[in-house]
Order: C-alpha cells, then structure tokens, then sequence
C-alpha cells in the first residue's frame, strides 16, 4: 500500500488508550494519534484511572482535556473511580474491550506515533490473524537508528509494551497469575531462554513481580505468556513510535535521553514476512544492540552519580543497606 492509500476492506481495530494524569504527554499522544491515516476509521476507547490524593487536580485536568478529543469515528471514555495502577488498568481494559471486538491496538499516555501507525497496525493484525504463532505486533524498535542488515519488519519470540496489538484468542491465553513460572525462574536454561538469551531482565522483572511484589507490571506477565506459548512479535525496523515519558513523570520510566534520540519510520511499511519465524539475524542483532545499549546506559548512570553526588552516597546507602 503506498503513501495513504487506504483499503477498503481494512477492518479498523479499536484502539484502547490508558491515561492517568499526564495532560501534557496525553495531549501530544493524542494529536499525534489523531493525525494518522485511519484515524477517522477507528474507534477509540481512554481508560482513566482514577485518582490518588496527591493527584486528583492533575487527574482532573487530563479528564477535562480527553472530554474534548474529536478526530475519531467514535470516542468512549471510561473513568475509573478508584486508582487501580496501569497494570490492573491494562488487564481489566484490554480484557472488556477485547470482549467485544477480536483484535486491539493498545497504547498508553507517552507514546508518540507517526502517521502511518495504524496503517501498519491494522495491516498486520489483518495479514497474520489467522497464524496462531503470532501473538502481538508492534511499533518500537530496539534499533534507535534502525538496523541495515535486517529487513523492514521481522519476527522475535519476545514481546513490546510500547505500543502493541493483539487479538482476543491469544488473549485469552494470558494468566495474570502466572502459573508455573516458577518452573522458568528456577531452570537455568529456560531462564536464559526468558531473557533473551541473556538480553533482558525478564526473569528478574518476574520474580520481583510473582515473589517480592516490589513491580506492578502487565507487561513482563504477558511476555511469559508468549514466552510459554513459543509465540511471536512482529516488529519494525524503525520505531513508529517514540516514549516521551523519560522525563522523570512516569511511574515506570526514569529519566534518559537514549531512548528518545530515534529515527523514526516516517512512511508507510510496504514489507510483512510470510515466513512466520525468528531468522538467526534478528536475534544477533538484538543481542549486539542490546549490548551496546547497556554499556551506554552504565556510562549515562556514572556521569549522572558524578554530577548528582548526593545521589550517588544514597544509592550506595541502599545497597549496603540491602546487603
């Protein structure tokens, strides 16, 4: 499909947007959301949650603002009473709208789109509906300038929360319970397997989240759904989304400036695999990537304690306190 063509069959999943209590980082999701083409076709759910006691006046800005939203075919809000946190937010939402629909495109306040976001959204949830090795699709890259020996888009056994879309049969495959993940944990081989060979914490992430309870996370409970399902992600080369929440506002992101400096995918995706499997490439690249990634992100942490030394006699407070 070229430029903004549009198909006429497509069948244009809703899009379920989670906001709290971030005007200004849901106003640019939003505007940036409205802009892209299928928009007007798309119907789009924002669940609100609500507030705590030092947040009720920024929650309620964020209220009066997605009460004016227009640029849609349709607009439901739905305003939680208490505070819930993003992560029974995103179960609870994902879960009723995905009761009425079969397919979804989900996304939170700091996401910021390109315009041709939905377009590759809705095509692949199209395309690959009927492979059930497919489990969810999304818009973020682990390349920040994207990567010349991979294709445009390609598969990995891993998932995304930075924008992503699923639909209702793997869905119902998700168990916020997580049963049996202690089984992964405490196996060496599939832990490592988890990770990525070694590239993400996700198993560290779990058993904060299933044991210590120190997280809140939907996130890494459905990467070990599509992890114990051999499932697949389809992602693109280069981002089609960027995260504006490394500003130090976010519940979940702290501050950096790596994850912002992107190239985005500015035009259409034109290239959607047939071969429904992780090439070996993809997953040396991601391994390389990720590594240098963590190297900067050591070097990002030193220059910080430098410059912030009470910081830096905190932390090693806390360690040594915890050890």
């Amino acid at each position: 499909m070229k430029g903004n063509e549009k198909r006429q069959d497509m069948a244009y999943a809703p899009i379920v947007l989670f906001v709290y209590n971030r005007k200004e980082h849901t106003r640019k999701t939003l505007e940036a959301l409205k802009k892209n083409y299928g928009a007007a076709e798309s119907i789009l759910y924002i669940y609100s949650d609500g507030a705590k006691e030092n947040t009720k006046e920024s929650v309620g800005e964020v209220r009066d603002y997605i009460s004016t939203v227009t640029g849609f075919k349709e607009v439901h809000i739905i305003q939680r009473e208490e505070n819930r946190g993003l992560a029974a937010s995103v179960i609870a939402g994902v879960t009723e709208v995905l009761s009425c629909y079969d397919r979804a495109i989900i996304m939170e306040d700091d996401l910021v789109t390109t315009p041709f976001f939905l377009q590759y959204m809705n095509e692949a949830l199209e395309k690959y509906e009927s492979n059930k090795q497919v489990y969810s699709i999304t818009g973020y890259s682990h390349f920040p300038k994207g990567n010349e020996k991979l294709p445009e888009t390609y598969f990995m056994q891993f998932t995304s929360s930075w924008t992503w879309a699923t639909w209702k049969d793997r869905w119902d495959k998700f168990d916020p319970l997580a049963l049996g993940w202690q089984e992964v944990t405490n196996d060496k081989k599939q832990s490592y397997a988890f990770d990525y060979d070694g590239s993400f914490g996700m198993t560290k992430m779990l058993i904060q989240q299933m044991e210590e309870k120190s997280i809140d996370s939907w996130a890494v409970r459905w990467c070990y759904c599509v992890f114990l399902h051999k499932g697949l992600t389809l992602f693109p080369n280069k981002s089609l989304c960027m995260n504006t929440g490394f500003d130090g506002t976010g519940v979940h992101c702290g501050v950096s400036n790596e994850k912002e400096s992107r190239d985005m995918h500015t035009g259409a995706i034109c290239y959607f695999p047939d071969e429904i499997s992780e090439v070996p490439q993809t997953r040396q690249e991601i391994k390389r990537e990720m590594k240098r990634e963590r190297k900067n992100h050591y070097k990002e942490r030193i220059k910080y304690y430098f410059c912030n030394p009470k910081q830096m006699i905190k932390k090693i407070k806390n360690v040594v306190k915890t050890n």
